[in-house]
């Protein structure tokens, strides 16, 4: 099974997305889990079985945009180490 077919990667998801989304109409420190949870339309306790609080959720899904940039970056064909010109 691929990481991205999996239900829990999927619910993970569907909370990033709810984040991300609430982010667009209200700051950061006024989001709250119950939020996140209505906005992605899962229980509380299916939050604290991905996150520890708002904050890891946080560092996880920048953790991931970083690991995603390096992956473009490295096999981008003008990478590093790579001179095309």
């Amino acid at each position: 099974m691929d990481k991205k077919e999996s239900k829990y990667f999927q619910t993970a998801s569907k909370m990033e997305e709810a984040l991300i989304s609430l982010l667009n109409i209200k700051d950061f420190e006024y989001i709250t889990v119950k939020d996140i949870c209505l906005k992605a339309k899962v229980n509380r306790s299916t939050f604290y079985l991905h996150y520890t609080d708002i904050y890891n959720m946080l560092e996880e899904i920048e953790t991931e945009l970083l690991n995603e940039i390096e992956t473009v970056i490295n096999t981008h064909p003008i990478g590093p180490n790579k001179n095309n010109f």
